[in-house]
């Protein structure tokens, strides 16, 4: 049965994007959906991550403090990582195995189901883990997919095909520039 999309991997998306942003980092990790979907703005009421006391600002800290914030910025166009695309794909495994439209504890179990290790860094600093997350979801493991997996996660094809190689591939542009600009420099110096 097909359902009509859901806003929530939509909005989900954007908030992690946000996240990546206040992060200063220009790739959206599952690390950073998991901070989105502690948000009350996805989903109001209780969930899985506030059963374990965990809020979007006590993720938001564990994040920064994952990453050296003095040398973060953003370089180029924000993209999504292959594991939080694959965090995407799993989101939709798991609501079709239920047969219902993609909700937030969909995601929550695609997050957890990747094998992050800055998820799991940040559940472990605050005190639980990703496997009592998971129980507490009562999941189980990712469904099978049945025939060919595609190439790109469909809830957020529209853009993940091609954003993340194109982010990658602007990423290492501008290092191979900074390198080139370093090499110029040591150069200068030894000239000296």
């Amino acid at each position: 049965m097909a359902f009509p999309p859901s806003p929530t991997p939509r909005l989900a998306r954007q908030l992690a994007e946000q996240e990546a942003l206040l992060a200063g980092q220009n790739l959206v990790g599952p690390e950073h959906l998991l901070v989105a979907l502690a948000s009350r703005d996805l989903e109001p009421g209780p969930t899985a991550l506030g059963a374990f006391g965990l809020t979007a600002n006590l993720l938001r800290v564990a994040l920064h403090e994952l990453f050296d914030q003095a040398l973060a910025r953003p370089i180029g166009r924000l993209g999504f990582s292959v594991l939080a695309e694959r965090a995407f794909y799993n989101a939709e495994l798991f609501a079709a195995s239920e047969s219902s439209p993609v909700a937030q504890r969909h995601l929550l179990a695609g997050v957890l189901s990747v094998d992050s290790q800055n998820v799991t860094r940040m559940l472990s600093k605050l005190g639980t883990s990703a496997g009592a997350i998971q129980r507490v979801l009562g999941l189980g493991p990712v469904p099978v997919r049945r025939g060919p997996e595609p190439t790109t996660t469909p809830i957020v094809s529209e853009t993940v095909s091609t954003t993340s190689s194109t982010a990658l591939a602007t990423r290492l542009d501008d290092l191979n520039d900074r390198v080139d600009q370093l090499t110029n420099l040591v150069e200068d110096l030894l000239a000296r």
